[in-house]
């Protein structure tokens, strides 16, 4: 299978433009298939505006993108309960041209309603569905979990037996980690934890589960 890369990024790069469009430069010089996707806590027209901006930038790096809502091409279902269903054959389109699909935390539920969405709950159902189809790297570029792990492992690694040990010893439970480590016991091939300034390099910390080592 293809390798696919799937970012994910925190809501406060949209605050710092220098990192914001730091991050969009690193993942435009990504190789082979990618795709994107964000926190976006706002209105309904600025999380719009701000995929709409975001692929202009990717645009102007020379990486054909499309932004994409749940309601566009029907990609992406949800309730109040979360993201229900992913419509991975979409996403292949498009990947398929060459283009970078930009994700937005916005899933719909065919009765003509948009539902913002969590930003890990659409990373990791998006991930899982395409991940019968490519080799996914789902990337959570998230500066906040990334300091919290560097405090209790001193390794670049983090298995699912040792977060569960920790959680146990040192009452440590993060929903994040949970969701993540749920897709890589769903079938996702690999699951990164890294701050978005270290996005790239190897300042980063693979979560892995018995089997995928």
């Amino acid at each position: 299978m293809d390798n696919l890369t799937f970012i994910c990024f925190r809501e406060e790069l949209f605050g710092n433009n220098e990192r914001l469009m730091a991050l969009i430069d690193k993942f435009s010089s990504f190789a082979g298939s990618k795709m994107l996707t964000f926190e976006s806590n706002v209105p309904l027209d600025t999380t719009l505006v701000r995929g709409a901006e975001i692929i202009a930038q990717l645009q102007k790096r020379g990486l054909n993108s499309a932004s994409l809502t749940g309601a566009d091409l029907d990609c992406m279902r949800g309730s109040e309960d979360g993201v229900a269903r992913v419509d991975a054959s979409m996403f292949k389109l498009l990947l398929a041209q060459d283009i970078a699909p930009v994700l937005l935390p916005l899933s719909h539920d065919t009765e003509a309603h948009y539902i913002s969405s969590k930003h890990t709950d659409v990373a990791t159902q998006a991930a899982i569905a395409l991940s019968w189809h490519y080799n996914v790297t789902l990337i959570m570029c998230d500066d906040e979990l990334d300091a919290k792990l560097k405090t209790i492992i001193d390794t670049r690694e983090l298995s699912e037996i040792q977060y569960n040990s920790i959680t146990l010893e040192q009452h440590f439970n993060d929903e994040t980690l949970n969701a993540l480590f749920g897709a890589l016991n769903m079938g996702l091939q690999r699951v990164i934890v890294v701050a978005a300034d270290n996005l790239g390099t190897v300042n980063a910390i693979s979560l892995t589960i018995e089997g995928n080592l």
